[in-house]
């Protein structure tokens, strides 16, 4: 069994600090995943982002890779989990 609100929190968390970290361009990003009663935790029924970039980086720029590091780490999600119950990642 899993809670997917709190591998959401984590997961999003997550996220941001990759696409921080591989993405040049961003300066800050948040990003929401949203859940739907009887959909796959891989699959969410909306995800979303707010992006904060360097100076001289423009959005379009940006995006593809974002977006390219969203769909990465929910395509792994099952890893996350994993990694979570195992005790690999830091849950604060």
């Amino acid at each position: 069994m899993s809670h997917v609100g709190k591998i959401y929190f984590l997961l999003t968390h997550h996220m941001a600090r990759e696409a921080v970290r591989r993405v040049e361009g961003v300066a800050k990003i948040y990003i929401w995943l949203c859940s739907q009663i009887g959909r796959p935790i891989d699959a969410p029924w909306t995800a979303a982002s707010q992006v904060s970039l360097q100076p001289g980086a423009d959005l379009p720029d940006v995006q593809s890779a974002v977006e390219a590091v969203i769909q990465e780490e929910l395509a792994n999600i099952h890893e996350f989990s994993e990694r979570l119950v195992r005790g690999e990642l830091s849950v604060w």
